[in-house]
C-alpha cells in the first residue's frame, strides 16, 4: 500500500461528497481512503458508508465525537500505507495533486515528508466551480519560490517560516513518523503542536510547487472565531518550544508572531503574560516591550486594540 488518506468528518454532509470525489479522481489505485465519522448527527456517516460500499479501498470508522485530533488519530491507527496524508472534509484537492506529489517523492527518497501549495478561498467560493485552478497568483505559497527544494529541519522551520504554515493537510508524510506521534486531543490549533514533534524525527523535508490543496475558509470555524481558550491553546503550543531547537527564542520573526498571540491572550483573559522576554528589538512592538516591560505592553495593547477596531468599522 503506497498511500493512506485520512479524512475526518463531523457534520460535513454539505461538502463531504465533493471532498471524496476530488480524492478519488486524483489518486492512483495503490491507496486507501479512511473516512473517520467523528460522531456526526447529520448524514455524513451514511455518505461515507455509501462510498465505502462501492469501493473496497475506502474504509469508514464511526466513533463518538472527540474532536479533530481524535478523529485523525483514529485514522492513523489503521493506516497501512507507506505514506500518510490528511484532507479535511470541507476541503478538496486539485485534480492530479497526489499523483504529482508522489512522483516528486519517488525522485527524492530522502524526503521524510513533502509540503505542497495551499490555495485559500472564501467559503462563498466553495464548490462555485467544479475545478478551480491554482494559479501562481492565488496560491498561498509561503516561500514556494522554487519548483522543488530539500531542507534540513531547522532551515525549513525558520528560514522557510514553517511555523506560519504548519497545517497538517498539505503534506505527505512517511508513515513511520507517526509511530510515536499523535495529535493532541482536547486542544485546538493542534497542527502547531504536532509539526515540531514530526520534525524531531526527520532528516530532510521537501517543498514542491506541484499540486494544490484547496482550503476553504470557514467564517464560523475555530481559526476565524478563536477566543480566549483557543488562543491560549495556541500560545501554550508555541511556549512549549521555548528552549528547544524550534523555539521562538531563536528567531526574531517567529518571536514577534508569538508576542502578538501573547498580547491577544492577555487582552482576552486579563492574565499576566507568560512569554519569556527575549533580546529581539527589530519591530516597534519589540522595542516597546523592552522599554515598557511586557506586562505594561499588554496593558497598552488592551487600551489601543478597541480603538483600532472602531477605526476599521468607520
Amino acid at each position: 500500500m503506497k498511500l493512506s488518506i485520512i479524512v475526518p468528518v463531523w457534520n460535513g454532509e454539505k461538502w463531504l461528497r465533493k471532498c471524496i470525489e476530488s480524492i478519488m479522481t486524483d489518486a492512483a489505485n495503490d491507496w486507501q481512503l479512511i473516512i473517520v465519522d467523528d460522531g456526526s448527527s447529520d448524514t455524513s456517516g451514511a455518505i461515507a458508508d455509501k462510498f465505502a460500499t462501492a469501493d473496497a479501498r475506502i474504509t469508514t470508522i464511526h466513533k463518538e465525537n472527540g474532536g479533530l485530533s481524535s478523529a485523525r488519530n483514529a485514522g492513523i491507527e489503521i493506516a497501512s500505507g507507506e505514506y500518510i496524508t490528511f484532507v479535511d472534509a470541507d476541503d478538496t484537492l486539485e485534480t492530479g495533486t497526489l499523483n504529482a506529489v508522489l512522483a516528486e517523492i519517488e525522485l527524492h527518497p530522502e524526503w521524510d515528508f513533502v509540503e505542497y501549495p495551499v490555495r485559500k478561498s472564501d467559503e462563498t467560493e466553495k464548490r462555485s466551480t467544479s475545478n478551480v485552478q491554482c494559479s501562481t497568483s492565488n496560491i498561498q505559497r509561503s516561500t514556494f519560490n522554487v519548483q522543488c527544494s530539500t531542507f534540513n529541519v531547522l532551515d525549513y522551520w525558520f528560514d522557510q517560516r514553517a511555523y506560519t504554515h504548519s497545517y497538517a493537510c498539505n503534506k505527505i508524510y512517511k508513515r513511520h513518523l507517526f509511530n510515536e506521534v499523535r495529535f493532541p486531543e482536547g486542544k485546538v490549533f493542534e497542527d502547531i503542536a504536532t509539526l515540531p514533534e514530526i520534525l524531531k524525527r526527520c532528516n530532510h523535508v521537501g517543498m514542491t510547487d506541484k499540486g494544490c490543496y484547496n482550503y476553504y475558509v470557514n467564517a464560523s470555524g475555530i481559526t476565524q472565531t478563536a477566543g480566549a481558550k483557543e488562543l491560549t491553546n495556541l500560545l501554550e503550543a508555541h511556549l512549549r518550544l521555548i528552549g528547544t531547537p524550534f523555539g521562538a527564542d531563536r528567531n526574531e520573526d517567529y518571536y514577534a508572531r508569538v508576542l502578538n498571540i501573547q498580547l491577544d491572550v492577555c487582552d482576552l483573559t486579563g492574565c499576566r503574560p507568560t512569554l519569556p522576554v527575549c533580546k529581539f528589538n527589530g519591530t516597534t512592538k519589540l522595542k516597546l516591550m523592552h522599554l515598557l516591560g511586557l506586562n505594561n505592553l499588554c496593558r497598552l495593547h488592551r487600551i489601543i486594540k478597541p480603538l483600532k477596531i472602531c477605526k476599521k468599522k468607520k
